[in-house]
């Protein structure tokens, strides 16, 4: 998987959220509110392929969270970035 690269991380105040940057400006109709650990994932592997497993492994090295809650965490955000259709 990959995030397609219309997709941007953007600070606004405190919330760090995802926008969809086509090329007529941002578009701050599709806008995805990321916790850290979300936004981390997504940062980290912005240009490049990943898989649910590197994310789990990315998340219990970086994160003191054991591997079956990283793999549910995992899985709640891959579903949400393909419903919002941020993954190609």
């Amino acid at each position: 998987m990959k995030i397609k690269e219309q997709f941007k991380i953007k600070r606004i105040g405190d919330e760090e959220v995802l926008v969809s940057a086509e090329s007529g400006g941002l578009d701050f109709s599709r806008v995805m509110v990321l916790n850290a650990t979300a936004a981390y994932l997504l940062r980290e592997t912005a240009d490049r392929t990943f898989d649910a497993a590197m994310w789990v492994d990315m998340l219990t090295g970086h994160y003191p969270v054991d591997s079956e809650r990283a793999e549910a965490d995992v899985e709640r955000l891959l579903e949400k970035l393909k419903q919002e259709k941020v993954l190609e």
